[in-house]
């Protein structure tokens, strides 16, 4: 083959793999906040007797 067509082709496939690899490399994007995690959260919270307030607890000085 011709040397000119060789380095051609070469330097085609090099750009093809690094192209390759930062696609395979870059992080992805973030998912769209919703809100619904921090929902989640604030109810496991309030059910948790460990975690929840002492004002929220059947035993506590406003339930009396």
């Amino acid at each position: 083959m011709n040397r000119n067509l060789k380095l051609v082709l070469f330097a085609v496939v090099v750009f093809a793999v690094v192209l390759t690899l930062t696609r395979m490399l870059r992080p992805a994007p973030a998912p769209e906040d919703t809100g619904e995690t921090e929902a989640i959260v604030s109810k496991l919270i309030a059910n948790d007797p460990l975690i929840a307030p002492a004002s929220a607890g059947p035993g506590s000085a406003t339930a009396r």
